[in-house]
């Protein structure tokens, strides 16, 4: 017989930050830690309703849904050797995928009916995954993407149809002296893909530009392979993603290498049109994901003790302070956090926007355990209130 899932209520903390005002709700806390997704990865469902994470409340990380209007965490599957960013929702397919031995599970957040998706074991085998990565995954959820390499050495994405077939497909780069790294669908064309070029150069301004190249954009039926961020030199671009309607792709251009001034920007899926909506040197911004319509970006910061969280609009030079998150930032001295804790979960925030615009979430350790906060943002972008139990 097996173990129930395990599941219990996490009442919610609703509090005014001290230094902007702004209401912050606190929705996960207790003597272990919850992370949640990546920033470019999707961590809500449809409607708002599920705020997904990954919890390592029974000693290994396994993932959960938390309703976010009655603070009810239910464990999705159980897992081996995932780690604190095996996690991610697919809106197209509604079912939120999870590292599992060396595979990923498929999960129906509703009915918690689980299917194994992908199997990529005779890769990697059953340890801890691939970076430790969440799956990579197509706009229409059909697919999934890593990097991998062929049986020469030779650089390559791996494809993988989400279907349990396990049909993996190796496409080689056109170029053997760069290696790809955070790979991403774009989310309107299962055939265009963006990766990170290794090893980056983009601090060497003598460099070539396309040494120099931030992220490429890679066509899979022909190989065709060009830039996608180039930024000048003197610059880098870091922590780059796509926007939910795959017609621009978003980066954080730093100054190399005191890293401000900083500034986010974005250029169209050819990598032209390029736009700057907010240039700073008062903050290290880090990582930022930008609202459903594009319309908002929320970004954190980077600065050490104390660091924000900012929303910015891409129509009009317009910010708002939401709150100072005060992660640690891979301090692992950190005074607040207990000595008996991995020197490191995510000491970094994350923030992600839920699907209808009307949050923002972001991850924390400034209790001393990493937990998972979500701001509301609708009053400032105009997104009608909904229900959540407030």
């Amino acid at each position: 017989m097996h173990e129930p899932l395990d599941a219990f209520l996490l009442p919610r903390r609703e509090f005014r930050d001290p230094r902007t005002g702004r209401l912050v709700w606190q929705v996960t806390d207790g003597d272990f830690e919850c992370v949640a997704p990546y920033m470019d990865k999707p961590a809500w469902s449809r409607d708002d309703r599920f705020l997904f994470f990954m919890c390592n409340r029974s000693g290994a990380w396994q993932p959960y849904r938390l309703e976010l209007s009655t603070g009810r965490a239910q464990q999705l599957a159980r897992v081996r050797n995932a780690l604190f960013r095996s996690i991610v929702y697919s809106p197209a397919l509604d079912e939120v995928f999870v590292e599992d031995a060396g595979s990923y599970l498929a999960i129906r957040p509703e009915t918690l009916a689980a299917r194994r998706a992908v199997d990529f074991r005779r890769l990697f085998g059953d340890g801890p995954g691939h970076k430790g990565a969440a799956a990579v995954l197509s706009g229409d959820g059909r697919l999934c993407l890593f990097s991998h390499k062929t049986a020469d050495g030779h650089p390559a994405l791996a494809l993988a149809p989400t279907d349990g077939s396990n049909d993996l497909r190796l496409v080689p780069l056109p170029r053997a002296d760069i290696a790809p790294g955070h790979e991403l669908f774009c989310p309107a064309d299962n055939n265009l893909v963006s990766f990170h070029g290794y090893p980056d150069r983009q601090n060497t301004p003598q460099e070539t530009p396309d040494h120099r190249t931030a992220q490429w954009r890679m066509e899979l039926d022909t190989g065709r392979m060009s830039p996608l961020v180039l930024m000048p030199p003197g610059f880098r671009a870091t922590h780059c993603l796509w926007g939910p309607s795959g017609r621009r792709f978003y980066f954080h251009k730093k100054t190399v290498p005191q890293w401000v001034p900083t500034a986010i920007g974005s250029v169209d899926r050819n990598g032209g049109d390029r736009r700057i909506y907010h240039e700073t040197a008062a903050h290290r911004l880090g990582h930022c994901a930008p609202s459903p319509d594009e319309r908002w970006i929320v970004s954190d910061s980077q600065d050490r003790p104390e660091n924000i969280l900012l929303l910015l609009s891409t129509e009009r030079p317009e910010t708002h302070l939401l709150c100072w998150p005060n992660a640690s930032i891979k301090q692992i001295s950190m005074a607040a956090r207990r000595p008996d804790l991995p020197p490191h979960t995510d000491t970094d925030t994350h923030p992600g926007y839920s699907r209808t615009g009307r949050y923002v979430h972001y991850t924390s350790d400034c209790s001393g355990r990493s937990h998972v906060y979500v701001v509301p943002v609708g009053d400032i972008t105009g997104v009608e209130k909904g229900v959540t139990g407030t």
